[in-house]
């Protein structure tokens, strides 16, 4: 996660990283936790080039395409691009699932209280508040903010 977060900077300026989650992962394959934070940054890379940035990220830390949801050494997603909206095959942003997964909303929420997402302010604590107990259990933190 270091290693991802300095290659970052590189195009990006990282405002504030959350700490460290141990998390269980949501497929059925077998397979060890997984560690989980997420970054605040600003960058003048439009979506589409910070994706592509962020894939070259993960290739040089190792990443190699396998099946949807198989184990992986590293996985960067964009979860929020400002306030926009995108909706493409390769993109979506919000990320489609950010607001239903503890692994997601656990660390947002060190970074902040709420999202805006166009015009829409979500507030996180009760979006935490609503998830299922089975996706709390088993999500812990594990460091204190990397930044």
């Amino acid at each position: 996660m270091r290693s991802a977060i300095t290659r970052l900077q590189q195009h990006a300026h990282i405002e504030n990283v959350s700490r460290i989650y141990l998390t269980r992962p949501v497929s059925d394959l077998p397979q060890p936790p997984y560690l989980n934070a997420a970054c605040k940054l600003k960058t003048a890379l439009d979506s589409l080039s910070l994706l592509t940035w962020l894939e070259e990220i993960e290739r040089s830390l190792g990443k190699k395409r396998k099946a949807k949801n198989a184990p992986r050494t590293i996985d960067i997603d964009i979860l929020f691009h400002g306030d926009r909206t995108l909706s493409l095959n390769r993109l979506q942003i919000p990320h489609s699932a950010w607001s239903q997964r503890a692994f997601v909303l656990l660390p947002l929420y060190d970074l902040t209280s709420e999202i805006a997402v166009g015009k829409t302010r979500h507030p996180l604590a009760p979006l935490i508040d609503q998830l299922p107990p089975d996706q709390l259990q088993g999500v812990e933190p594990i460091s204190e903010k990397l930044f």
